[in-house]
This record gives structure tokens, C-alpha cells and sequence, in this order.
């Protein structure tokens, strides 16, 4: 971050923690009341936690986002449920680029209101990669180069124009940031 000139200390960035569900949550007795028994209401319909999670750091500043934990409601739903998620028991803020784009929106010091840099997301930051699947594919786009693991910093670099590129964007932890950037160009600015 040095290198980039992108400051992390909590001067500069805001971190934002999302949670689908109540951790916390007890009846009124005391007892604690699991996610998957929770539900929450919109649009005046009962709909049922997820269990869903996501925290981010924004620093506006410098252009930048940092991910450190994200698990979708279609992940986490199975999981809690037993069963894959139908449309209709979605939240509506459902996806990873959907509170990205709300939290780069609010930026870095959501007190004082609007991201002041709304135009200047330069980088995205996706810390500890552990999905399966995109680990998968890490190793096989290293590979087509005859790598068996990244390059220290500045690490390796795949155009989006080429097969591994490509690959790496379709992964559960790539499809965000494309559509991030896709869905909100008109607000982010040509990216």
C-alpha cells in the first residue's frame, strides 16, 4: 500500500460490515435465536435471513476497496436451509457488488455524506481468496505461465482479453467486480 501511496490507518478508510441475520439475537427469554430462524420484512412480506456477510474497507482517496470477507446469500443459504435459495426469498440488496457500489457510494468518511472521489476507483483489493473455486482457477491461469504460485508484489497480471482473464473474472470472487463496475459505469464512470 506504501508503494501505491494509499494510506490504511482508520483516518483513511471507512470499514463497512454487513450481516444478514442477527448473531446476537435473543428471545425474550434469553435464548439465542439462530440465523436460520430469523426473518426480517420488506415490502410488508416476511423473508428469511440468509445468513449472508460482507466487510469492506473504502479509501476514497486513493481510489481503492478492500475485501476481506464475502459470502452471498446463495452461498450461505444452502448451507442454513438445506436447500438452494429461490428468487423470491432474496434480499433486495443481495449481491457483493451491490454493497460495494452502496459503501464506495458513501465513501471513506460517511459522516460528512458523498464520496468525494466517485469517479476515481482505481483498485479493488480481494484479500484471502478461499473460495475452491477461484483458488482453482488461480492455479491453472498461474500454471499457463509455468508458475506454481504468484509473484510477490506487484504480482502477476491477466488481461480480461485473454482465456485466463477471462477464467479468473468468472470466478465466484471475480464475478462481483465485474458486475460492480459493469452495472454501475454510469455512476463510477468509464472503468
Amino acid at each position: 500500500m506504501q508503494q501505491l501511496a494509499i494510506g490504511t490507518g482508520p483516518e483513511d478508510c471507512w470499514t463497512f460490515h454487513y450481516i444478514h441475520g442477527d448473531r446476537n439475537a435473543r428471545d425474550e427469554h434469553g435464548v439465542p435465536i439462530p440465523i436460520s430462524e430469523q426473518e426480517y420484512y420488506a415490502y410488508n412480506m416476511p423473508y428469511p435471513a440468509t445468513g449472508a456477510r460482507a466487510k469492506f474497507g473504502v479509501q476514497d482517496k486513493a481510489g481503492a476497496i478492500f475485501i476481506t470477507h464475502c459470502f452471498s446469500p446463495t452461498d450461505t443459504y444452502p448451507r442454513l436451509y438445506g436447500h438452494a435459495i429461490a428468487e423470491h426469498d432474496l434480499p433486495q440488496v443481495r449481491s457483493l457488488s451491490d454493497l460495494l457500489f452502496a459503501g464506495w457510494l458513501t465513501g471513506s468518511h460517511p459522516r460528512n455524506g458523498q464520496n468525494p472521489n466517485l469517479y476515481g476507483l482505481k483498485y479493488i483489493f480481494m484479500i484471502d481468496i478461499v473460495n475452491r473455486e477461484t483458488v482453482s482457477v488461480m492455479k491453472r491461469a498461474l500454471a499457463s505461465r509455468g508458475k506454481d504460485r504468484p509473484s510477490v508484489w506487484p504480482g502477476d497480471d491477466f488481461n480480461v482479453a485473454d482465456a485466463e482473464g477471462q477464467a479468473l473474472l468468472g470466478t465466484p470472487n471475480g464475478k462481483p467486480i465485474g458486475y460492480l463496475l459493469n452495472q454501475h459505469k454510469n455512476d463510477l464512470g468509464y472503468q
